[in-house]
Parts: structure tokens; C-alpha cells; sequence
């Protein structure tokens, strides 16, 4: 575990680039609204702007500067290989120590924590790509595990409901 008061976060450039290897598109945040998306008779709306190619090595930099931020795609054609508890709120070490303790109580070694700034990502891994319903379904199903031991305080992403425009997540900046 990182020490938050220190210098001692372990830099995630490396893993920034491997996040960023497979992705065929990824997202710029603007200063105002920069797309409208509907489902299901909603609006959404985001700051952040799609970018069809890969992530150049200097826009990995500006990010890791914090000149820029980039986000990246949850799903490709409607299936994805992660799940993400973005955590949002006061109570950062003991999310951190919940989730370290329920991954090893159900023997998951397929997650990172990772320090995007204002909030904390975990990322949980699958071998194989699987459909938006079962993603969200076991964020779900991890969630309910999890607020039994801390009140909620985050999202559960990818999320059926909302469009795959919106199904993205911010490049971290530390392994937490």
C-alpha cells in the first residue's frame, strides 16, 4: 500500500501504456460540452471529445503532467474485458483496505487500484470479452459485497443505461 502523504506512489506510465496498446479510440476532456448522446429516451451529455487512432506518447506525457486528460473506452461494439468501481468519496484508505481484503476473501487477483486524482478506480479483469449486462451485473454483485462493509460512495461502470460514449474512464495517474 502507498503512503498518500509521500512521494512514495508507485508511477503508472507503464501501465497507462498497456491500458492504452489495444484501444482503437480514446477521449480528450474539454472545457465545455463537446457531445449529446441519447438512450432510451435520455440525454446525455459529455466533455469529453472522441478521437478516432491510437494515444501518442506525448499526450500520454500531458496526461501523466496533468495538461490534459484522457479517458479511455469501457466497451468495443457493446462487450468490454473490465469492470470499474469508481470511488468518489472521503473515505479513500478504508475503500482501498475494504477491496485489497473482499478480492482476497474471493481469491480475485485480476484487480488494480489506481489514484485518478479525485477519486480511486478499481479495475477488475476478465480473460474474455463479455456482454455490457453481465459486466454491470457483477460491478453489481461486487458492490452489494462490498457496501456491506462501507456505505456507498461510488459508480459501477460499464452501465447498461447509459451510452457507450459515456462508458469511459479517466486515465489514472497512480497505482493506489
Amino acid at each position: 500500500m502507498t503512503d498518500r502523504s509521500t512521494d512514495t506512489k508507485v508511477f503508472v506510465a507503464p501501465e497507462i501504456r498497456s491500458l492504452v496498446r489495444a484501444a482503437s479510440r480514446y477521449f480528450i476532456k474539454r472545457s465545455a460540452i463537446a457531445g449529446i448522446f441519447e438512450k432510451e429516451g435520455r440525454s446525455h451529455y459529455s466533455r469529453y471529445e472522441e478521437i478516432e487512432g491510437r494515444v501518442h506518447e506525448s499526450l500520454i506525457c500531458a496526461h501523466v503532467n496533468k495538461k490534459r486528460t484522457l479517458a479511455l473506452p469501457l466497451l468495443e461494439d457493446g462487450r468490454g474485458k473490465r469492470v470499474l468501481l469508481v470511488y468518489g468519496g472521503d473515505e479513500r484508505e478504508l475503500f482501498a483496505n475494504t477491496v485489497r481484503y473482499l478480492c482476497d476473501f474471493l481469491c480475485m487477483e485480476n484487480y488494480t487500484l489506481y489514484d485518478a486524482g479525485e477519486d480511486i478506480q478499481l479495475h477488475i479483469y476478465f480473460d474474455e470479452s463479455r456482454e455490457t449486462r453481465s459486466l454491470y451485473d457483477y460491478g453489481v454483485e461486487f458492490s452489494s459485497m462490498l457496501e456491506k462493509r462501507i456505505a456507498r460512495s461510488w459508480k459501477i461502470l460499464p452501465d447498461p443505461a447509459l451510452p457507450d460514449e459515456i462508458n469511459i474512464y479517466k486515465l489514472p495517474y497512480f497505482v493506489y
